[in-house]
């Protein structure tokens, strides 16, 4: 507890002053830790340069604004921490860094330097300070290892306009505009393919070779994990929507078409070029055919049967066209695709 006190000069005579010490009980108390409300703190200059005093300042502000968590630090300004006594501490010991001083103040919690309304000065120089970031703002984005960086294109990284505003300025002051350059430079260990970026610009794109058996890798995890493609034929049936789904649609128009690509990747396969601009791919049906398949992986699958002559419809007497049947359970399965419930081209409006 910090107790300062002062003196009073009164007039008792013609003569002259009489100088009398205020008593113990009028002496004026201030502590760092809780100032009153409204009021200012009129510590001696000296008396910062205890840093266990800058401490007790800082964390007894944390209780009287009334900050739900460290978090609400992010949202107070230089020249609320001035109007409450605290600006000399971040002039004189902190370079009018409020993220210093709490630093100091609050040297077990980790914070986002960024996130205040300036960073201090020279921060963005240091590559570990990007990293921090870039690894930070990815949880934001939605990402989750460094593979996700891949897939974020402005339009989704925008919503997040703070956020992205910063990255923004990073990537112009520091690496020409490169985000590719940025992440190789803060995470040189991680094996980057610049070609599998979502967004790249034209020069980056047309200097950049993608490697056969890269390529081919790239093709064959998506075709796996997200298009249930068996055989290399089964890419004929595969639809522009599919491919966006995939993220695999920019590098179908970098190829300049589907076939091109996939002779890029598997050059040894003879490839119709013709089959790939089919208008009745029937492309989702294909994919049910497949599930059907992983659950009934030992039974007989056809797909467009048509039905006995005894299993027609009930008004017209024709028989049934079923998309998939399985004879030996006799069961039938019909697709019904995205014009049953949205209007789309081909089907008019």
């Amino acid at each position: 507890m910090l107790v300062f006190g002062y003196s009073k000069i009164s007039k008792t005579s013609k003569c002259g002053y009489k100088r009398e010490r205020l008593s113990a009980e009028r002496q004026t108390v201030r502590s760092a830790s809780t100032p009153a409300a409204g009021t200012r703190l009129k510590a001696p200059k000296r008396s910062w340069k205890d840093v266990e005093q800058r401490r007790i300042f800082f964390r007894g502000l944390n209780e009287r604004l009334s900050l739900p968590s460290m978090e609400g630090w992010y949202s107070v300004s230089r020249q609320q921490i001035s109007d409450l006594g605290g600006g000399s501490i971040l002039t004189k010991y902190h370079k009018n860094s409020l993220s210093a001083a709490l630093s100091e103040a609050f040297p077990d919690h980790r914070w986002e330097e960024w996130r205040f309304a300036i960073t201090p000065r020279g921060f963005w120089k240091k590559v570990e300070n990007q990293k921090r970031f870039l690894e930070s703002i990815l949880g934001t984005f939605g990402g989750s290892s460094l593979e996700d960086w891949y897939r974020l294109v402005p339009e989704a990284m925008s919503k997040f306009p703070s956020e992205y505003g910063r990255l923004c300025s990073v990537l112009k002051n520091y690496y020409n505009g490169s985000l590719v350059l940025a992440l190789q430079t803060c995470f040189p260990d991680h094996p980057w393919k610049p070609w599998k970026f979502a967004v790249l610009p034209r020069s980056v794109v047309e200097s950049v070779r993608i490697p056969s058996d890269e390529l081919r890798e790239h093709l064959e995890t998506a075709a796996t994990t997200q298009l249930h493609i068996k055989s290399l034929d089964d890419w004929y049936r595969i639809s522009q929507d599919q491919l966006r789904a995939a993220d695999l649609f920019r590098l179908v128009l970098r190829y300049e078409g589907l076939g091109n690509l996939l002779a890029d990747a598997y050059p040894d396969h003879v490839w119709d070029n013709s089959k790939f601009s089919l208008r009745n791919k029937k492309s989702e049906q294909r994919v049910l055919r497949q599930i059907v398949a992983t659950i009934f992986p030992h039974e007989i699958i056809h797909e467009e049967y048509k039905t006995d002559a005894n299993v027609t419809f009930d008004k017209s007497s024709y028989r049934m066209d079923v998309d998939i049947y399985l004879p030996n359970l006799k069961l039938g399965l019909e697709y019904h695709g995205t014009q049953h419930y949205h209007d789309t081209y081909h089907f008019g409006q």
